[in-house]
């Protein structure tokens, strides 16, 4: 396996291939965008959980993940290996609606628990009503059901 490195004027945004992202909405295996995942090179490692600081907004059709004082709960999600990042930036916005920021995921491959760092997309501006159309939620833990 090769890496690539693409250097970014940002240092955050240094991106070396293959690279962790976690996806909460509609680039899971059931939702419609999918197929952009898969245009990523994405490889499913596993079901993924994030820390107690986010999350979810929907805005209808699609979720946003936000973070803040306010965002104690985990958000249900997947973990995947890319091989160019490109076509999920686009897809979300990157930079403007969204923004990708990495966070650390925790995963089951069994039977091993496995830890990662990983780029998220968060919304950027916080909706003036959001809604929880789509948006599931038990136990402290939110998760986004595509439809």
């Amino acid at each position: 396996m090769s890496v690539r490195v693409c250097s970014i004027t940002n240092q955050d945004d240094l991106i070396s291939y293959p690279e962790h992202v976690f996806v909460y909405g509609t680039l899971k295996q059931d939702g419609c965008n999918h197929t952009v995942m898969k245009n990523a090179g994405g490889l499913f490692k596993c079901k993924a959980l994030t820390s107690p600081y986010y999350r979810l907004v929907s805005f209808g059709g699609y979720p946003g993940m936000i973070k803040g004082m306010d965002c104690r709960l985990r958000v249900v999600g997947e973990l995947y290996t890319v091989e160019d990042i490109a076509p999920l930036d686009l897809l979300e916005g990157y930079p403007d609606f969204y923004g990708r920021t990495r966070i650390s995921v925790v995963g089951v491959m069994s039977p091993t628990i496995i830890r990662r760092a990983a780029w998220a997309y968060f919304v950027n501006e916080r909706p003036l009503n959001p809604t929880s159309a789509g948006i599931e939620e038990k136990d402290g833990v939110q998760w986004w059901k595509n439809s």
